[in-house]
């Protein structure tokens, strides 16, 4: 576990430096060079109304934003109608309810133990 974690840490840290790398390089080109459309790393420009083009490191892509805006609506009426099967169904209600009376019995149990009584007991003594 702990070399996933060291791994992540170490493709994390390469990532960074290879961002600031090519932020500085881009910076650097056009202090000296002064191009007349400085380069950048990305721009985001609308073309037409509801279409985006998204250039990355030279590379362009076009977005259509209705197309993307009416997805995330079908998306959503998705969402909501798994919702309201898991918030109406019997069965869930039935286990919810049966975990809750379980966890107040422990709680009842827990509270009533010798240890806990001591301590609130010192608690009381100190206020």
């Amino acid at each position: 576990m702990r070399r996933i974690g060291l791994a992540a840490i170490v493709l994390c840290a390469f990532f960074i430096l290879i961002g600031l790398g090519i932020t500085t390089s881009i910076k650097q080109f056009n202090q000296l060079v002064v191009p007349e459309q400085p380069l950048r790393i990305y721009d985001v420009v609308e073309k037409e109304p509801e279409v985006l083009q998204i250039e990355l490191l030279g590379e362009k892509c076009s977005v259509n934003v209705a197309t993307i805006k009416q997805q995330v609506a079908i998306g959503k009426e998705q969402v909501k109608k798994k919702w309201q099967e898991c918030k109406d169904d019997p069965q869930l209600h039935q286990q919810v309810e049966s975990a809750t009376a379980l966890v107040k019995r422990q709680w009842q149990a827990l509270v009533r133990t010798e240890e806990v009584r001591a301590v609130n007991q010192w608690v009381k003594e100190r206020l």
